[in-house]
């Protein structure tokens, strides 16, 4: 593919620019805030840009619409890998979205993050997992000793044949524990901790949109799940209906996009508008 031929420096030197990580709206402050929609249409700056949707308990779920969406036949990379962590991936057309967004209820846009040419890892959702905290990782009940859990994102403008479309690159990592004072430091950008899954990759044209959600049934588990999950934490089975029933913790997509204490859900959604340097010339003449 032709995206894989062009490594992230190369982008930059022909670029000669790059986003701020910093540069971030995290919802208006107005009494009439933007809808995502308007927000997209008066924002011009090419690059990554990454848009929270925050659905409160009561309100209208997101997982009956996103069941509903259609999904383009897009070429993504590493959605068994983000399965397995809880992660619900696929990607829409801009008439999709703004139909997802018309079911939800007006406040659930959150933020927005304008990451521009971002060939350097950036973290798009983390949480400190305190002692005691436990995960679910494929499947199984796993103890968390103090780490942080984070979503890495990076992404840049590449040409194709057709005109450019963004490539997109993103990860779940933990990171933490004791600093080794030994080990060299790392440079800016780099992707730090382990990663508990292969990077899913996928290559976004302009009316294009990558959503992210949890997906919420694997944390019911199956019973057999349950039981070898509770037999494994005790050491002892004590039969199918004896002894207390152990609710399975979040996946790491239930950490990093929900709030498993107040109930909320969320929704990443992540796009952008390839820069204008990649765009084929004009056949006006």
């Amino acid at each position: 593919m032709i995206h894989r031929l062009i490594p992230p420096g190369l982008c930059m030197m022909l670029l000669g620019c790059v986003g701020d990580p910093d540069l971030a709206t995290e919802g208006a402050g107005g009494p009439m805030p933007p809808t995502p929609a308007e927000t997209r249409s008066v924002n011009d700056e090419p690059g990554l840009i990454v848009e929270r949707l925050r659905i409160l308990p009561g309100q209208t779920g997101p997982d009956p619409i996103v069941a509903s969406l259609e999904s383009l036949d897009s070429d993504i990379d590493g959605v068994p890998g983000f399965r397995s962590q809880g992660f619900l991936a696929m990607v829409i057309s801009a008439a999709e979205l703004a139909r997802l967004e018309s079911n939800l209820a007006p406040s659930a846009f959150a933020g927005r993050t304008w990451h521009g040419e971002a060939t350097g890892w950036r973290s798009t959702a983390n949480r400190r997992l305190s002692e005691g905290s436990a995960m679910l990782i494929e499947g199984r009940s796993r103890r968390i000793s103090d780490q942080i859990l984070t979503l890495a994102i990076r992404g840049w403008s590449i040409p194709t044949i057709d005109g450019s479309e963004l490539y997109v690159e993103i990860v779940p990592h933990l990171e933490g524990g004791r600093l080794n004072l030994l080990q060299a430091p790392r440079q800016i950008g780099e992707l730090r901790g382990t990663m508990l899954c292969d990077v899913l990759t996928c290559s976004l044209e302009p009316d294009e949109c990558l959503l992210l959600i949890s997906a919420s049934d694997l944390e019911t588990g199956s019973s057999e799940d349950a039981e070898a999950t509770e037999t494994e934490e005790t050491g002892q089975d004590d039969g199918p209906f004896d002894g207390p029933v152990v609710a399975l913790p979040p996946t790491a997509a239930g950490w990093l996009l929900d709030d498993p204490i107040s109930g909320d859900r969320g929704v990443l959604l992540i796009h952008g508008r390839p820069h204008p340097a990649f765009q084929p010339p004009s056949d006006d003449r």
